[in-house]
């Protein structure tokens, strides 16, 4: 059996850019440029655009801060997100 469809008018999905969430080595947590805390985490995160992915990164020595790490990561999910890129910088603030 043949079955002839119409054409689909389906748009390409478009690739967001990330949005960039950083743990400084003082302990401050920032989503892009704009300072956060764990209270207001999940607002602002999910003030900004819906990607696909979040890039986190932290700065400065990890040594001891494992916890504090993994904990910005799993509020990351609990906030909706679960596609996560991780990098460490070093040298910087």
């Amino acid at each position: 059996m043949k079955v002839e469809l119409p054409p689909s008018r389906a748009v390409p999905a478009k690739t967001d850019k990330p949005i960039y969430v950083s743990l400084k080595s003082d302990g401050s947590i920032y989503i892009g440029n704009n300072k956060v805390t764990y209270a207001n985490f999940a607002v602002r995160l999910n003030e900004r655009r819906r990607p696909t992915t979040t890039c986190a990164s932290s700065s400065g020595p990890t040594k001891g801060r494992l916890q504090e790490v993994m904990r910005l990561m799993n509020v990351i999910q609990d906030t909706g997100y679960y596609q996560i890129a991780w990098s460490r910088r070093q040298g910087t603030q």
